[in-house]
């Protein structure tokens, strides 16, 4: 009794140690067909025993499992990069607005004969012909139809915005059908300008002198010559009289004023020619004189490239002019013209300013003489 009741006791701890060594050794008892012996009963779990717990080993791996997966590659690790210290940068200065691009001064749409409106650095030939009718005046003054064709070179420079210079000298000649002919130097002429800009407004003051040593002076000039200063004078509307006076000195102040936007031009010239006789007595009787010229040119730009232009001039004697005494026609002279001018810009800085007029004379001698004119003007500046 005492046998079987320690066989019943452990038995069941035999059965679950040998599962278990045989769990982690990868064995298991076969499984036979069911015994139809009687199953031991398992009395339930008493109080501990104080019997010493057999020590089971950790399961090993199963026969049946995959083969295990060979271990990763080290990676190496990757180098840390030092942080520098901050560094303190100097304060960024301010960044400031651009400042707009200055405003370029409109150009003018440019007279024909008046002064110029601001000094500049140009080359200018001012070529024309002018026919007259021969019309008859009054008694001791020659009139004969005829031809007047020439030229007046101009040349400037410009110091500053504000100062310049201009040398003029002309070259002309008169064909006349019953008159005696002759061709001409004109007095050369040095003109110094001194010019102010006000947004659309522009001032210039003028000081011109000219030289008497053209052709045609003294008291036995060529007739032809002589005649021909004369009729050349009337052929630039009597506005460039000291070119044409070879034995007067003439000293010409003057002032041009002129509102110029991109379209429109008003241009107004006033100048005060002082004449101081220095030859010639018998030819020119007045020892000085003092001229009025006066000359007005409205201009409008059709396009950037393409203006019209309308100008008048005038000259008047102020002071006593002997030729006057024989006639009012030669005391005065008005003349209108109209014309058109291309505007073509060569080069960076370069402009060609063709110009084309038509003069007629309206009262003096300009009309009583049928004076008819076609100007070219070519002036290019740089």
């Amino acid at each position: 009794m005492t046998r079987l009741a320690l066989f019943t006791l452990f038995t069941p701890s035999i059965v679950l140690t040998y599962g278990a060594i045989a769990a982690a050794q990868g064995t298991v008892p076969p499984q036979g067909p069911p015994s139809d012996a009687p199953t031991a009963l398992v009395p339930p779990p008493g109080p501990p025993s104080d019997a010493p717990t057999a020590l089971v080993p950790p399961p090993g791996p199963s026969s049946d499992a995959p083969p295990a997966s060979p271990p990763a590659p080290a990676v190496a690790p990757i180098p840390s990069t030092p942080v520098s210290a901050p560094v303190d940068l100097p304060p960024m200065a301010p960044v400031e607005a651009a400042a707009p691009a200055p405003k370029m001064p409109a150009p003018p749409t440019g007279s024909f004969m008046l002064r110029p409106l601001a000094p500049m650095t140009a080359v200018r030939l001012d070529s024309l012909v002018a026919g007259y009718n021969g019309q008859p005046g009054p008694p001791g003054v020659a009139h004969s139809a005829g031809w007047v064709t020439g030229s007046i070179v101009n040349g400037s420079y410009k110091f500053s915005p504000s100062w310049g210079v201009t040398a003029r000298i002309g070259f002309f000649d008169n064909q006349p059908t019953t008159s005696p002919s002759g061709s001409l130097v004109t007095s050369p002429m040095i003109i110094g300008t001194y010019a102010l800009a006000f947004d659309d407004i522009r001032v210039a003051f003028g000081l011109s002198a000219s030289i008497p040593i053209g052709s045609g002076g003294g008291n036995n000039p060529d007739p032809g010559v002589a005649f021909a200063n004369k009729q050349a004078n009337f052929a630039r509307s009597a506005y460039d009289g000291p070119l044409f006076n070879p034995n007067n000195m003439y000293i010409t102040p003057s002032v041009d004023v002129g509102y110029v936007n991109h379209e429109f031009t008003v241009h107004y010239d006033l100048a005060f020619p002082v004449a101081d006789r220095v030859q010639g007595e018998q030819q020119t009787p007045d020892a000085s004189g003092l001229v009025l010229l006066t000359g007005l040119h409205l201009g409008y730009f059709i396009v950037p490239m393409f203006s019209l232009g309308l100008e008048t001039r005038y000259q008047r004697f102020l002071t006593t002019f002997t030729p006057c005494t024989k006639s009012d026609t030669l005391c005065d002279n008005l003349s209108i013209a109209e014309g058109a001018r291309l505007h073509f810009r060569v080069g960076e800085h370069n402009w060609f300013r063709p110009g084309v007029s038509f003069t007629e004379g309206v009262k003096g001698a300009l009309k009583d003489q049928g004076f008819s004119i076609v100007q070219l003007d070519l002036p290019l500046s740089f």
